[in-house]
């Protein structure tokens, strides 16, 4: 009688473990990109038609509003075409950024710099191009 329950208990693990590695390989397929292979993917400079340009720039606003409480850096200093915010002391220590966009015939290129205490952070600048050209937050 107890060969008979082991053998069932066996049984009933092996099909676990083949509809699990079923499962797993079925919908592995349809696995979303992570928000590091959009960074990844995320052009800077990147390039808009120029009719989105105003959407773009105030993507670009948005997400130093929802920031503002973790960008440790100087005042934000905003004209027509650069945002830019310095190093919030002399030692250049803490988040700096630089958004800038320039008009070329019917198209705008942004580009975006962000250093932490001096050393460029290219994640950083493609996180907010990304949420930019794409209106995609890792906050969301």
């Amino acid at each position: 009688m107890k060969n008979g329950r082991l053998k069932y208990f066996f049984l009933m693990i092996l099909l676990v473990l083949i509809i699990s590695v079923l499962y797993k390989s079925f919908f592995s397929l349809k696995k979303p990109n992570t928000m590091k292979e959009k960074y990844n993917n995320q052009q800077n400079p990147f390039i808009v038609s120029k009719d989105s340009t105003k959407i773009v720039w105030n993507r670009a606003l948005a997400f130093l509003k929802k920031r503002e409480h973790t960008l440790i850096g100087g005042n934000v200093q905003i004209n027509d075409s650069v945002i830019y915010m310095p190093y919030y002391n002399d030692y250049h220590k803490g988040a700096s950024l630089k958004i800038e966009r320039k008009t070329i015939l019917d198209s705008v290129i942004f580009t975006i710099h962000v250093w932490n205490s001096t050393k460029p952070n290219e994640m950083g600048a493609k996180e907010i191009a990304l949420y930019m050209n794409k209106g995609i937050d890792r906050l969301q």
